[in-house]
């Protein structure tokens, strides 16, 4: 039974707090592009924010800024390489990495402090603040950098192998109908390779057929052991290989522009940003406002960013805009939540300075653009997720039209050996038994009979296109009498099925099959079959009967029905009712 490809993962579309740690806790957790991105608020948090509270010369706060984001990344990938090789062993531990990237923040944070003191730039007591808000600080921004990193290359990943499949499925579109005169031509020339001797014997006793009999073995000899035998194996080969050659062009890394139209309010996350936002700042807080003052600013902070972004998610409920468009206007929603912030304080009595309110606002910019563009990432990969499932299911059907081609030629052909070239081989025997003299004219007539019936091999590209609502009505009369059947087909299925002639052969055989099985193994007496469409490129064949259950419904048997159902169905299934057994079966069709 044929089964849709799986897709491996289904993030959702927003972050939340489990995906964040479970990622952190992964072997992706040490990432470059983490610690990369660490780089803006690890070097401008001391160069912007610890400047403009001390002052001094802007150089030297960029090289300990500097100086402290090379300690940190020293320990980044010195802690992934060994937490790398514990994962075999003791597993994946999220809150391990959290609080290693903690202990980073506080290296990170007491390197700063010493160059700090020692170019008398920082002042002693600073100590406290290092001490504490250097853990928390890094250990928020860090992780969501490396969440960022992580979101990235699985995006990446997801966009190769939305465009792997893209480029597959038109490759398989362009070569289809080249595909399928190929292995006609492949198939009629294996008969004829192997029919080749057999017939040059025929022909060779047939030059002295008037002074010998043994033309007569000859020819029983070749019905008997080469062309029943060739009709049966072409008739229940398996398909051929129809593997489109994956891999054979090298796929773009990013299938989703971004341009690409999304739902807006997926890249907003209120909850998630309004808890980050709030242990991030507050250090920088604390500093402003030390004591109780510190914790009410990033508390202010901490809801205005939950009430903007709420606001914002409810506007944008039913918005479509471009990813970048909405990336946009997130960051900027974090700046105007941080400019509402300085506000509040105000009215509170909380007063700061025009340097702090700046410092407050850059901070905001920054934490919202990496909040942005770690969304759109996340969404990106949720929308190439939902097109690589299209994707997959449209590549899906056109395999399962191709299997349809290669089947029918394999019954088309078989269908000749069967029929025009084994009675042609049969006439010519009798004719030569029954003649009392064999002259050149009956040479001549038996030779152009078995020449005409071997050119069938190369003309024969159709099945006869018999009414297939008339084939059902044979199917019903046949069993009449034994079986009461039913059968109905909705019209919109019944024009596709008229304009389909290959998928209406495969409908016809999946109902004989059925019905013959549910009769003759299930003792079934009555059967009702229904044929409609199951979507624009699928017809559905449900075949109900009250014969016996079956026994094993894994559909993955060895039996020729199983087969047959193998390769002209795009899925098929078989199940036990209260009242029966049910088979529902989906016929691929054209365009």
């Amino acid at each position: 039974m044929t089964k849709a490809q799986a897709v491996e993962s289904q993030p959702g579309s927003r972050i939340n707090a489990h995906r964040l740690f479970g990622g952190l806790g992964s072997a992706e957790g040490f990432n470059r592009i983490g610690i990369l991105l660490y780089a803006i608020p690890g070097i401008l948090s001391t160069f912007i924010f610890d400047r403009n509270r001390f002052g001094g010369d802007f150089r030297l706060w960029l090289i300990m800024g500097t100086l402290g984001y090379a300690v940190a990344a020293v320990m980044y990938f010195a802690g992934g390489a060994i937490y790398r090789r514990l994962i075999p062993k003791y597993g994946e531990h999220p809150f391990w990495v959290q609080g290693y990237f903690a202990v980073i923040g506080l290296a990170r944070a007491l390197v700063i402090f010493w160059f700090g003191t020692e170019w008398q730039l920082i002042p002693p007591g600073d100590w406290l603040f290092r001490l504490v808000g250097g853990p928390i600080f890094t250990g928020a921004t860090l992780g969501i950098a490396v969440i960022l990193g992580i979101n990235f290359s699985r995006s990446a990943a997801e966009g190769r192998r939305l465009n792997s499949e893209r480029l597959r499925l038109r490759e398989l579109q362009q070569n289809m109908n080249q595909r399928i005169e190929n292995q006609r031509a492949e198939l009629a020339g294996r008969v004829q390779g192997i029919l080749a001797p057999a017939i040059a014997a025929v022909r060779s006793q047939l030059a002295n057929a008037a002074e010998s009999k043994e033309v007569l073995n000859t020819l029983n000899h070749t019905v008997d052991e080469v062309v029943r035998p060739l009709s049966h194996s072409i008739a229940n080969s398996d398909a051929v290989d129809i593997d489109s050659g994956q891999g054979a062009k090298k796929a773009k890394r990013w299938a989703i522009s971004i341009w690409h139209p999304v739902e807006a309010k997926r890249v907003v996350i209120p909850q998630l940003s309004a808890i980050l936002i709030t242990v991030s700042s507050l250090p920088a807080a604390v500093a402003i406002k030390p004591g109780p003052g510190g914790f009410s600013i990033a508390l202010v902070q901490g809801v205005t960013t939950l009430v903007v972004l709420s606001l914002l998610r409810l506007i944008l409920t039913r918005a479509v805009l471009p990813l970048v468009v909405a990336g946009l206007i997130v960051t900027a929603t974090f700046v105007l939540s941080e400019v509402i912030v300085v506000g509040i304080l105000a009215e509170l009595g909380l007063h700061i300075t025009r340097a702090q309110a700046i410092d407050v606002c850059w901070f905001g910019f920054i934490f919202g653009l990496f909040f942005a563009i770690g969304q759109s990432v996340q969404t990106a990969r949720g929308v190439a997720l939902v097109e690589l499932e299209k994707t997959t299911e449209s590549l899906a059907i056109l395999v399962s039209r191709l299997r349809q081609e290669i089947w029918l030629n394999n019954r088309r052909m078989a269908g000749v050996l069967h029929g025009p070239v084994q009675a042609a081989l049969y006439a010519a025997g009798m004719k030569l038994s029954g003649a009392k003299t064999v002259n050149v004219e009956l040479i001549a007539e038996v030779e152009r009979d078995i020449t005409s019936a071997l050119e069938r091999l190369d003309s024969e590209h159709r099945l006869e296109s018999d009414d297939f609502a008339e084939t059902l009505n044979q199917i019903v009369s046949l069993w009449r009498g034994s079986c009461e059947i039913s059968v109905f087909t909705s019209e919109e299925c019944s024009k596709a099925l008229y304009a389909d002639k290959n998928a209406s052969a495969c409908v016809v055989e999946v109902v004989q099959e059925a019905i013959s099985n549910a009769i003759k193994h299930g003792r079934a007496s009555n059967a009702s079959v229904m044929i409609s469409l199951a979507g624009p490129k699928l017809a559905e064949v449900r075949v109900r009967n009250d014969g016996q259950s079956i026994a094993e419904l894994s559909g993955e048997g060895t039996g020729l029905g199983t087969q047959i159902l193998d390769e002209i169905c795009h899925s098929w299934r078989i199940e036990n009712t209260a009242s029966g057994v049910l088979l529902v079966a989906q016929i691929a069709l054209a365009g």
